[in-house]
């Protein structure tokens, strides 16, 4: 579609259909996030990453091993938030996480 406006300069101005997203360029529903990395959890609790650690050691927040990532669980992040935390189900080498012994 070519959209014709009045330029008051020049007289008549046309501009450039806009071109529509592709449909499968939509976004589709967004799918609820329930886990993160330490780096994004800390900064969702508003910390540091070396603050975050000692949560997961003692079992404040539960995390998951996929591979060689560490997936921390958003609802044991509001979990926490709340205080509804009980402890257990931590990783079992959390210094290990950290990289250091």
């Amino acid at each position: 579609m070519i959209t014709i406006t009045r330029n008051t300069n020049s007289g008549i101005r046309i501009l450039p259909k806009q071109a529509e997203p592709k449909p499968e360029c939509r976004q589709a529903e967004s799918i609820p996030q329930i886990g993160a990395s330490i780096q994004e959890a800390a900064k969702m609790l508003g910390i540091s990453r070396p603050h975050f650690y000692p949560l997961i050691k003692e079992g404040k927040v539960r995390t998951v091993k996929i591979g060689k990532r560490v997936v921390v669980s958003i609802q044991s992040l509001r979990d926490f938030v709340d205080g509804t935390t009980e402890p257990g189900n931590l990783v079992e080498n959390a210094a290990e996480l950290q990289g250091r012994e």
